[in-house]
């Protein structure tokens, strides 16, 4: 399998639904189309932020063949196919791998407790099954199990390519350390914009960002920034990110999300349930706050 550094700034794309809670084709060509054009460099497609976890087989294979039908080859994609289950997580990858990812991601195993034994199986089921690059995603809020450096190593010895790192910077630290001591080839993507410039400072060169979803240009700035003048030029670009992420806060990530794209003129369509649209007035309350930040040109509607 050959090896492949993923670089820049990726959204962890939002999966817009119609009324009915299924997949709405047209609105997620139109909102795909809008993060390429406004210049990201790659795609997270159904992990936290699309609602992954909460769809089919079926409906997940809908989506993933959506995007990578729109992108059309421009900038790459990682598939998230993590799962309860190895076997739903075998289907997805497979169905990932056919229609054209270049490469999948998955979370571990989630509500059980597993041993790490059983979280390395996991991923080197995964690694035998495609032939796309296989990357872990350390999200301990979510699955409740934390990625170590000695389990890291543990997936790099089976044939994990890289993670997407979401957990506390100090372990982010200590398993690339450890990797490069051991002469992995592993790739750190950082699985937040908020600590990018810590990561950008021992080499990361790519980073999944949720809020490129809403401020594509704010995030390209900062990381364009840290390429081309050093972190210190981005620091307050730095400051100004980690103040839009508090804003996501107001009605939660993914409403919150779907809220500022509706500014921009962007149709969200509805939220997969269980999650309800947000009230007008908490989608004023985010109005104000994307003003408050300076960004009222962004506002079309």
């Amino acid at each position: 399998m050959e090896s492949k550094e993923f670089k820049g700034v990726i959204p962890p794309i939002l999966t817009l639904f119609n009324e009915q809670g299924r997949v709405d084709e047209e609105k997620q060509r139109n909102y795909v189309e809008y993060l390429v054009k406004a210049g990201i460099h790659g795609l997270f497609v159904c992990g936290t932020f699309g609602c992954g976890i909460m769809m089919t087989v079926e409906e997940h294979k809908k989506v993933v063949e959506i995007v990578i039908d729109q992108v059309k080859g421009r900038i790459p994609i990682i598939v998230h196919v993590g799962s309860t289950s190895t076997d739903i997580s075998i289907a997805l990858a497979k169905n990932a791998e056919a229609l054209g990812a270049d490469a999948i991601s998955a979370v571990t195993p989630f509500y059980y407790k597993h041993s790490d034994e059983a979280i390395v199986n996991f991923f080197n089921s995964l690694v035998k099954i495609v032939n796309i690059p296989v990357l872990a995603y350390n999200n301990v809020t979510t699955s409740g199990y934390l990625i170590t450096p000695n389990v890291a190593i543990k997936l790099a010895k089976v044939g994990v390519r890289g993670i997407k790192d979401t957990g506390p910077i100090e372990n982010f630290y200590l398993m690339k350390t450890r990797m490069e001591q051991k002469g992995f080839d592993f790739q750190f993507i950082i699985g937040t914009c908020g600590h990018w410039l810590p990561a950008a400072s021992t080499g990361v060169k790519a980073m999944i960002s949720g809020t490129a979803n809403s401020f594509p240009e704010v995030v390209l700035d900062m990381y364009n920034t840290t390429v081309e003048k050093g972190s210190e030029a981005a620091a307050e670009l730095q400051m100004k990110i980690i103040r839009l992420r508090d804003l996501q806060l107001i009605g939660g990530k993914i409403l919150t999300t779907m809220a500022v794209l509706e500014l921009r003129g962007i149709s969200a369509g509805y939220p997969k349930r269980p999650f309800i649209p947000l009230s007008e007035t908490a989608k004023q309350r985010i109005r104000e706050a994307v003003i408050e930040e300076s960004l009222e040109e962004i506002i079309k509607k």
